[in-house]
C-alpha cells in the first residue's frame, strides 16, 4: 500500500498535466485520491503534501529521514525524498542533505547493507543519484553518467521486466518518474 501511495501520486501528478488534464472525471478522482491520502496521514503522505504546497509533517520527514541510515531498501525512501526537495522551496533541503550525504549511492566495495542490483533498485538509486547531483552539486561517481544512459537505453530497446509487477512498478514508476519530472539534462 506505501509503495502504491507514492507510485500513484507520481503518476497523478504526470497525468494530471498531459493526458488527462482536462478530464472533469480524472480531475475528480485525483483531488478525492488526494483527499483521501491526507485524511489517512502515514509518513508517505509528504510528498502529497509537497505537492500540495502544504507544510510537511515533521515527524514523518524525520521518520523517513530516520531509518534511511541502516535500511536494506533506503533507496525507496530516498526517491520519495528527492521528490519532496524538488517540489517544496528549499525549506527542508538541508535536513535531508544531511542524511543523504552520508548514504553511498552505488556499491562500494564496503557496503553490505544495500541493494543495488535488480532494476528498480538500480533505477531509484540512479536517478536520485543524478537528481541531487543536478540540483545540489552532490558529487557522483565517474561511471553514474554513463550508467543511468545505458540503463535508459536498455529500457527503450528491451523493454522493462520488474515493470510489469504489481510489487516492483511503483518502484521503477517512481525513479523514472522522478528524472521524467525534474531532470534538466535534456536526454534523460
Amino acid at each position: 500500500m506505501k509503495s502504491n501511495l507514492f507510485a500513484l501520486l507520481i503518476v497523478v501528478n504526470f497525468c494530471a498535466n498531459g493526458l488527462f488534464a482536462n478530464d472533469p472525471a480524472y480531475e475528480l478522482r485525483r483531488s478525492s485520491y488526494i483527499s483521501t491520502a491526507l485524511s489517512n496521514f502515514n509518513d508517505n503522505a509528504i510528498v502529497i503534501q509537497a505537492y500540495e504546497n502544504q507544510p510537511l509533517n515533521m515527524t514523518a520527514l524525520n521518520n523517513t529521514i530516520g531509518i534511511i541510515g541502516n535500511k536494506t531498501t533506503s533507496d525507496f525512501d530516498i526517491v520519495k525524498l528527492v521528490r519532496v526537495m524538488y517540489l517544496t522551496n528549499g525549506e527542508y533541503d538541508s535536513i535531508i542533505m544531511n542524511t543523504l550525504d552520508s548514504i553511498p549511492f552505488w556499491l562500494t566495495k564496503s557496503d553490505t547493507l544495500r541493494g543495488y542490483w535488480s532494476e528498480n533498485h538500480m533505477i531509484m538509486w540512479m536517478s536520485s543519484d543524478w537528481l541531487l547531483h543536478e540540483k545540489f552539486g552532490k558529487t557522483i561517481d565517474d561511471n553514474l553518467d554513463n550508467r543511468l544512459r545505458h540503463y535508459l537505453k536498455m529500457k527503450i530497446k528491451y523493454g522493462f521486466y520488474e515493470f510489469f509487477s504489481s510489487t516492483y512498478a511503483p518502484y521503477c514508476l517512481s525513479g523514472l518518474l522522478n528524472l521524467a519530472d525534474f531532470a534538466s539534462d535534456a536526454e534523460i
